[in-house]
């Protein structure tokens, strides 16, 4: 069985009204599973990530 954790992530509020929220996500990581995955599998967990990571105090990214 193959087993996944599942992430999801949206940096502004804009890109929730966008369509590319965190719903959609959850929605199109389903679909894939469903059509992609070897069955059976399982998910053995669910993280989501709201807000920027701008000013995490991470290491900086040179852009």
């Amino acid at each position: 069985m193959l087993r996944y954790v599942v992430y999801t992530r949206v940096s502004t509020e804009g890109q929730g009204k966008s369509g590319l929220g965190l719903e959609p996500q959850e929605r199109d990581i389903g679909i894939f599973l469903d059509r992609f995955s070897a069955v059976p599998y399982e998910i053995i967990g669910r993280f989501q990530d709201l807000g920027s990571g701008a000013n995490n105090g991470g290491p900086a990214t040179k852009r």
